[in-house]
């Protein structure tokens, strides 16, 4: 389901099953947040730093946070879609937790289309790229159920024309309130892969582990990957988030 979160855009309590215009919707958010409508900066590793698939990579993360994770969207009156977020929760998780075969279906799709153009990408995302991100996640926080049992951010973005509203802060104040009724420590715990660095340090997010991957071979390219967490238990409100490069 894609929930409705609290925001200065006004934004409604709940939703009704999303459509394929709240997708795009959610998408387009993303992707505008992070330049891909206009002049993008080069594209990491993992897409041959071709920007054309960002909407696919978008869409497959969205509809398997439908599947078997949560998507929070901030919506202004109107019911445009100005800002979403991808999460999963403890015993969720991207193509592992159930339904499995659903969330499989939309990555092969994913992965259909790069196919189309890079033969050899999708054997690396399948034998590298991912298992990497695995041992970097279980790296980061000290086991390898860990991720499982938190809060896991797969993807969020606002777009330009709403930062500084405090959309991004509220897209994830809204899973630290549901952290902070879990009995369980762990569970607990945010976490989110990647970046920007900078904006989720601006909100109390502590950076605990880095390191760079190899693109598929012929490429010859390296992304750098970032781990950082956020312990409501001992890391209190979040900060307001105006100032911050992802800010709503």
């Amino acid at each position: 389901m894609i929930t409705h979160t609290r925001s200065a855009v006004g934004i409604t309590a709940n939703a009704p099953p999303p459509t394929e215009k709240d997708i795009e919707g959610a998408c387009a958010a993303i992707l505008d947040a992070f330049g891909y409508n206009n002049d993008p900066l080069e594209t990491p590793s993992f897409l041959s730093g071709d920007n054309t698939f960002s909407p696919d990579l978008c869409r497959w993360q969205i509809r398997c946070g439908l599947a078997a994770g949560k998507v929070y969207v901030a919506e202004t009156a109107s019911q445009d879609i100005v800002g979403a977020a991808v999460w999963f929760g403890p015993e969720e998780e991207v193509l592992k937790s159930n339904p499995r075969d659903k969330q499989q279906a939309f990555y092969d799709r994913f992965l259909s289309v790069v196919k189309a153009k890079y033969p050899k990408l999708p054997h690396w995302w399948n034998s590298c790229f991912l298992p990497r991100l695995d041992e970097f996640a279980a790296e980061a926080l000290g086991d390898a159920t860990a991720q499982l049992d938190s809060w896991n951010l797969q993807l969020i973005g606002v777009a330009n024309a709403y930062k500084g509203r405090r959309i991004g802060t509220e897209l994830i104040q809204v899973v630290k309130a549901k952290a902070l009724q879990q009995k369980v420590p762990r569970e607990r715990r945010l976490t989110v892969m990647a970046g920007p660095v900078e904006f989720y340090r601006s909100i109390g997010f502590e950076l605990v582990h880095q390191t760079e991957i190899d693109s598929e071979k012929s490429l010859g390219m390296k992304a750098s990957f970032f781990y950082l967490t956020y312990d409501s238990d001992t890391t209190g409100a979040l900060i307001d988030d105006t100032t911050a490069g992802l800010s709503a």
